[in-house]
Parts: structure tokens; C-alpha cells; sequence
């Protein structure tokens, strides 16, 4: 079963960096261009294995879900109660005199 503690995949991580930034320093003094050293397997390797790496940290981790933040309202202040608005009298119609 696989390591799942977190201290040990960063020791993998910077052990990968360390051995790229090496790898790269060592074909930069013999070639020097940037497109042949990019094709190096060693190289293409050990990038690869550090992306893995760094995937394997990521999955190791426990995802954690952000608490939800309590929405505060801002105090009501009293207010009078609003009066309703008065009718308007309709005036009677006079009764229909046969």
C-alpha cells in the first residue's frame, strides 16, 4: 500500500526537484541548446515522475470544504407601523325613482 503521509511526499518532491535542476545544469554545460535537452529521456523522466509526484501529494491530502459563513443581518431598526392609506368616499348613487 502506498505511503499516504504527507512529509514523505514532499521529501519525493524535493528529491525529483533536486535531481532535475541537476540533470538540467549537467546537459546545459555539455550542449547548451535548449530544444536537445528538452528530448533528454533522463530528463523527460524525472519530470515525470515529479508530476506524479506532486499528484500523488495532492491526492493524498484530505480535501477540506470550506465552512459556510453565517449571514448576519444588520439589526432592524423599529419602525412605525405604516398607516394604510384612507379610502376615498365614492358618493351614493341616488336611487332609481320610477
Amino acid at each position: 500500500m502506498a505511503v499516504k503521509d504527507k512529509s514523505v511526499r514532499e521529501a519525493q518532491i524535493a528529491s525529483y526537484t533536486g535531481a532535475v535542476a541537476r540533470r538540467y545544469a549537467v546537459l546545459k554545460e555539455k550542449e547548451g541548446e535548449t530544444s536537445t535537452i528538452e528530448k533528454d529521456p533522463i530528463l523527460r523522466h524525472l519530470k515525470a515522475e515529479l508530476s506524479r509526484r506532486k499528484k500523488r501529494l495532492l491526492a493524498a491530502t484530505p480535501k477540506e470544504k470550506p465552512k459556510p459563513v453565517p449571514v448576519v443581518e444588520a439589526p432592524k431598526q423599529q419602525e412605525k407601523p405604516k398607516e394604510k392609506p384612507k379610502k376615498k368616499e365614492k358618493p351614493k348613487k341616488p336611487a332609481p325613482t320610477e
